[in-house]
């Protein structure tokens, strides 16, 4: 018996999606990829201040159709790297790592970021960069753990005089409160306050 290798010609007609949902997958990808790379243009190039914004809709197709070409000339590539990626955000979400949830949440902030920043390409490179600590950090800041809001609760009411200060004033002194009592904690340790997330 011997084993018979498939072909190119039919490797990439296995890993291939029929044939309208190709196109939606990659339409798809390439709405998430063209706005971020549309706010760093529309920030870095210069605005031709032309009637309706057309320049910046010009600019917008010009991306579009750019990125489309170039996903579809690795588009059997691509399908596979996208089942990949979401075998790996399903099983974080089953574990309770990073998943759909906090992917959603990433690229929501990224893009609120970068259309209030005046360099938005700066918040992509330092997403990308190493960073110490950082899933803990994160896990130490969500406010949704219940470990996190008892944390913050027991800190504002150690450290917070009830007044009858009300709305913006009342949440400043309470975030004083807490950064109180994390600032005691990192006397002791750099990361002193991250273990009430474990």
């Amino acid at each position: 018996m011997t084993l018979k290798f498939p072909t190119t010609i039919e490797l990439k007609e296995k890993l291939s999606l029929p044939k309208p949902w190709d196109i939606i997958v990659i339409f798809i990808l390439n709405i998430l990829i063209a706005i971020p790379i549309f706010l760093i243009a529309h920030q870095n190039f210069i605005d031709l201040e032309w009637p309706i914004h057309l320049d910046r809709i010009l600019l917008f197709i010009v991306i579009i159709a750019g990125i489309q070409l170039l996903l579809q000339l690795v588009k059997t590539i691509i399908v596979l790297v996208i089942f990949m990626y979401l075998v790996v955000l399903f099983i974080g979400t089953v574990i309770g790592n990073y998943g759909f949830v906090r992917v959603f949440e990433d690229y929501r902030y990224m893009i609120y970021s970068m259309s209030e920043n005046p360099n938005p390409q700066d918040l992509i490179i330092a997403k990308l960069l190493p960073f110490p600590n950082k899933s803990k950090i994160i896990d130490a800041v969500d406010f949704s753990n219940p470990k996190v809001r008892n944390f913050a609760l027991s800190a504002t009411r150690k450290n917070f005089n009830p007044t009858n200060q009300k709305g913006n004033k009342r949440l400043m002194i309470q975030c004083f409160a807490v950064f109180k009592e994390i600032n005691s904690f990192s006397k002791n340790s750099i990361y002193g306050w991250m273990p009430i997330t474990s």
